[in-house]
């Protein structure tokens, strides 16, 4: 919506200033000051990442559950990190949208809880990650690394009988859905103070 409204900048002043069209006191009530549009085009900004991985997950293509973790993990380090330029508000914004990604995706919680998404992730050949695992699957981590659009599920139809032992455990977490549009939508409704 502020990418939209961005966008029209000059149509949208264009009808506020034009009183044979908006009335002064309407005009008034609707007016969006320099800094209203400056602060709307950081948000823009800032946002447009999470957008791009909400439209990822949301795909009607194939998004799995292992793509949360990694991709959000990109995310916070590529483009919510703090730089010394950034004003209070983009400071302010950015260490919450973190701290809430981390804490609702469990992102810092790599010891002691393996979650569905960290499981998901192992056996999605294109989110590998390396650390102490068992020697059962040394085969599987010396694989090189695939694309983040490569389709996980062709890869394990071609390597089913190399790992047969995982496989089975592989598709049946590969099968969960990312998130739903619905759900980021939620998310970003209850942190929607963040916007203002």
């Amino acid at each position: 919506m502020s990418d939209r409204l961005y966008a029209n900048r000059c149509a949208v002043t264009n009808v506020l200033a034009d009183r044979n069209t908006t009335n002064i006191s309407i005009a008034k009530k609707l007016e969006i000051t320099e800094s209203d549009w400056t602060k709307m085009e950081t948000l823009v900004i800032l946002l447009k990442p999470l957008q791009i991985v909400t439209t990822v997950f949301c795909a009607e293509t194939h998004s799995p559950v292992s793509m949360v973790r990694p991709l959000l993990s990109k995310v916070i380090e590529k483009h919510l990190q703090l730089n010394k330029d950034d004003n209070e508000v983009v400071i302010h914004f950015k260490q919450t949208v973190v701290s809430q990604l981390k804490e609702r995706f469990k992102l810092n919680n790599l010891e002691n809880i393996v979650s569905t998404r960290q499981v998901s992730s192992f056996f999605d050949p294109s989110k590998k990650f390396t650390g102490d695992v068992s020697t059962q699957y040394h085969s599987y981590l010396a694989e090189p690394q695939l694309r983040y659009d490569f389709d996980p599920f062709e890869w394990w139809k071609s390597h089913e009988k190399k790992y047969p032992s995982i496989a089975e455990l592989a598709n049946k977490y590969l099968s969960i859905p990312a998130t739903s549009h619905q759900k980021m939508l939620m998310f970003l409704y209850q942190n929607r103070k963040l916007l203002l």
